[in-house]
């Protein structure tokens, strides 16, 4: 019987790496640490592990089944821990009753009372297989002995065989294929772009690949033949908590080892503060989904799931099927069925803003539970569900449901996150920098693009792109995807109320329990259509107005005839608003709120570099969201009450500013993304919109540092110790001091060293681009510098901002500029404060005030005057 190691990394360090001690204790319970030349003795007793967890500490579990426990004790015979000091690991997921098995769990980094599978292992089809979901468990140190490798080649391999070895991987091998020959093993290396053939196979027992993430589809097929009909094993090492989930689900390392009732998946796992694992037994209890189903569905029928004696236990039990159910493709969980009946039995979560429901694992559970049974059924077997009632809303009783609309949509819109290898953003034509890549050559319209219908709870609406160069497609029902069950205690609505679907056509058939505005998104298109025509029927109409397209007249009119459905949008080629109809049916100058909106985007675009017509934004007002005021992404989220904050065109003129807050997010570089920075940097981008509509300096654009504060901040701040200064700049935040440095740069050189900068960042290639903290200031102060043909040492360093002995050379040929933090102080102390004080643009030349129509005019002029139009 053959098996297959995949270790990870690169063998040519492991020379100083020191990644695994073995220790045990004797009968006496003595603790014994091995020397390297020492073997540990094989016991039919498990040995007691050692305890040396502080902090972190891992509990045992005393109820549910051990998994396969001849197969562990077998694989495990002697090992009482594995000290690791390489700490962060992903996770496996344990999906096959008497198939697959846990063998090694490590503690969740978020909650260390739980603990996840790090090593698993299973026996399918003729062959066997233990999988790491670490590179770091598997690696070795020359010399050391390794007894759960080499117990798990033993296993696989049925203990005999010839142990002959083919070690797939582009690094140096020499250390492992040393430490294999100590074994008895002979080993020949193979690179991962080679394709495995019978012949290079032949007479193997074990293959090592050191680094799962490499494996391909032709040499996984190999493989699949080669353990599963030929009777050979699979020990796969990948570290799998820094991959993005979707990729991972359909990664080749999970479609090989899934049929065998094993998954990698994302969640993170620390070992506790010693770095020991635990290698006991007891550990394994309740980590196998396949098992836990069983208890579960006991737990409810005795209603000991929530609020009784298995309350903790449940929790446990609840989290690590979430986690399956979330990171799992569906095809692998040969469970899901069994579990759906169970959560049958339990009342519908039915919150109202009225009446909260309170969070539970068992209500998270539950949730995913019922959006995985609602895709599964055909369209018209989805029923309204009660929640819906109340948020999003129901359709008026006597709603019209239009037997058939069309509307013209673009297929050129791109996120400002993301961006065509073909088109890019740039107007210069610089490399885009790599935000987000559209993985597919043909993808067009990867933005919601809105259809103006909205789709009644439990009813099937078609949605139809006529055109046959359309291959797929994603509808969605429903205005975001914000899921509240992992970040509120309190539900006031359905956590989950968005409904998405992927279908390889041009048309579909959909519904939601829900109901929702209706999108299509992610369409997949041969060629280069600019437009596709997509038609809805069965849908309700919505308010909508649509810039540029609907008369304002049409609008107002709407308002008292067509209220039919509970969301409105106002829809622009730059953003979308989507918001209750409440709160539209009081707008009345749509054009001009929208005129105000492109231009804030516009501006953002003219800072960035984007083509214009390539960025595009959503905004959505909901009865609660995942966290803060607002959240930036797309959709950007904000709460119901704050809607005319942004939709009251003279309260969005004058104090909408966390709505260009947030917007600033969707557009700041990660180069631009220091520690304590998050919320300060997307203010270039915030101010700038205030400058461009209102003629406002950075200095008078932020609401939350005005002018008159700031001589006393910088004095304040000059006043700390300069060891810990720098410390506080970071910690200030918002609103704080580190503002003020990026107010007295643009004080100092204007708006354009800005727009430089953000093109260079641009231009650079991804080798340039800075990574650490302290790579992104130095990058930042040499770029900045040269956008303003200046060096800025003494201004940043005045500001205590640590920089890199390399940056001189860089700047060395750039005269020296005259500015520190000083010299903002001695600017603010002048007598003449009045560049200073926040402006009342408002205020016309003979002293009144400006009414809303002039509010306008004067934005459609300082519009004109910027882009012509």
């Amino acid at each position: 019987m053959g098996g297959f190691i995949a270790l990870g990394l690169l063998f040519n360090l492991m020379d100083t790496i020191k990644s695994e001690e073995i220790s045990y204790r004797d009968k006496t319970g003595k603790l014994i640490e091995l020397e390297e030349s020492e073997e540990m003795p094989l016991d039919e007793d498990r040995p007691t592990p050692p305890d040396k967890s502080v902090g972190r500490a891992v509990e045992r579990s005393t109820s549910g089944p051990i998994p396969n426990e001849k197969e562990v004790s077998e694989i495990l015979s002697g090992i009482a821990s594995i000290t690791v000091q390489i700490m962060t690991s992903g996770s496996l997921v344990i999906l096959k009753k008497d198939v697959s098995f846990p063998i090694l769990t490590s503690p969740l980094r978020d909650d260390a009372k739980i603990s996840l599978p790090v090593v698993g292992g299973a026996q399918y089809g003729k062959g066997r297989m233990i999988i790491y979901a670490s590179d770091m468990l598997a690696l070795l140190s020359p010399g050391m002995p390794n007894p759960l490798l080499i117990s798990a080649i033993k296993w696989t391999t049925g203990g005999g065989g010839k142990k002959k070895a083919v070690i797939l991987s582009k690094y140096n091998t020499a250390d492992l294929t040393s430490f294999l020959k100590k074994e008895g093993y002979s080993a020949k290396t193979v690179s991962p772009s080679v394709s495995l053939s019978s012949k290079i196979l032949a007479d193997v027992d074990v293959v090592i690949n050191a680094f799962m993430w490499d494996l391909t589809p032709g040499n996984g097929a190999i493989l699949k033949d080669f353990i599963f009909e030929k009777g050979g094993g699979f020990v796969g090492a990948c570290n799998s908590w820094h991959r993005n989930g979707d990729e991972l689900k359909a990664h080749y390392a999970n479609v090989l080892i899934g049929p065998a009732g094993l998954f990698l998946i994302t969640p993170q796992t620390d070992p506790p503060d010693s770095g020991v694992l635990d290698a006991s037994l007891d550990l394994l209890r309740d980590t196998h989904t396949h098992l836990l189903i069983d208890e579960l569905a006991k737990m409810v029928k005795t209603n000991d799931a929530e609020g009784g004696k298995e309350d903790v236990r449940y929790s446990k039990i609840a989290k690590i099927l979430k986690f399956a159910l979330e990171g799992v493709d569906d095809a692998y969980i040969p469970w899901l069925s069994q579990l759906t009946p169970v959560f049958d039995s339990l009342p519908p979560i039915n919150p109202t803003a009225k009446a909260p429901v309170k969070a539970s694992a068992l209500k998270k559970l539950q949730v995913d539970v019922e959006w995985i049974k609602w895709m599964k059924l055909e369209p018209k077997d989805i029923q309204a569900h009660p929640a819906h009632a109340d948020f999003p809303g129901a359709v008026k009783p006597t709603a019209v449901r239009v037997a058939s609309f069309n509307r013209t949509i673009p297929l050129d819109q791109r996120h400002a996150l993301e961006y065509s290898k073909e088109k890019g953003f740039p107007e210069d034509g610089a490399e885009p920098y790599k935000l987000g890549i559209v993985p597919h050559s043909d993808r067009a319209c990867i933005a919601w693009c809105s259809s103006t219908m909205y789709a009644p709870a439990g009813e099937v609406v078609e949605i139809i792109l006529h055109s046959d160069k359309v291959t797929s497609f994603t509808a969605i029902i429903g205005p975001h995807n914000d899921d509240l069950r992992d970040y509120k205690d309190n539900w006031t609505r359905y956590p989950k109320i968005s409904y998405f679907q992927t279908y390889s056509s041009n048309r579909a058939k959909a519904a939601s329990p829900f109901g929702g505005l209706i999108y299509v998104s992610d369409i997949v298109a041969k060629g280069s259509p600019s437009t596709v025509t997509l038609e809805v029927k069965g849908a309700v109409a919505t308010n909508t107005f649509i810039f540029k397209e609907t008369p304002e007249a049409d609008w107002n009119s709407a308002l008292s005839k067509n209220n039919d459905a509970p969301f409105s949008e106002f829809v622009s080629e730059r953003l979308i608003f989507s918001v209750p109809s409440g709160n539209a049916s009081l707008v009345k100058n749509p054009d001009a709120l929208m005129t105000y909106w492109v231009t804030a985007v516009d501006a953002m675009s003219d800072m960035a570099g984007y083509k214009p017509d390539l960025n595009f934004h959503r905004v959505v007002f909901d009865r609660d969201i995942t966290k803060g005021v607002m959240h930036s992404g797309n959709p950007i989220m904000g709460y119901v009450e704050n809607a005319m904050t942004a939709l009251d065109l003279e309260t969005a003129y004058q104090n909408g500013w966390v709505f260009l807050h947030e917007l600033g997010h969707n557009h700041i570089q990660p180069p631009l993304r220091m520690d304590g920075m998050m919320e300060v940097t997307n203010l270039i981008f915030a101010t700038y919109v205030r400058n461009v509509t209102i003629n406002m300096t950075m200095i008078e654009a932020n609401w939350c540092n005005p002018a008159g504060k700031m001589l006393g901040r910088v004095e304040r701040y000059l006043k700390i110790d300069e060891k810990t200064r720098f410390n506080f700049f970071k910690r200030d935040g918002m609103c704080g001091i580190a503002d003020v440095f990026f107010y007295q740069l643009e004080l100092s050189y204007g708006w354009e060293p800005f727009k430089k900068m953000f093109r260079a960042y641009r231009k650079m290639k991804e080798s340039e681009l800075p990574n650490t903290d302290e790579e992104k200031w130095d990058t930042f102060f040499v770029t900045f510098s040269t956008c303003v043909g200046k060096n800025l040492k003494d201004l940043f360093t005045s500001w205590s901002i640590p920089l890199g002995g390399g940056v001189d050379g860089k700047v060395a040929k750039l005269p020296m500029a005259d500015e520190t933090a000083k010299t903002l102080v001695e600017i603010l102390t002048k007598e003449n404060k009045e560049i200073f004080k926040p402006k009342d643009w408002t205020i016309k030349s003979d002293g009144t005030k400006m009414n809303l129509k002039e509010m306008h005019e004067y934005m459609k002029e300082k519009r004109k005057k910027k882009y012509g139009g």
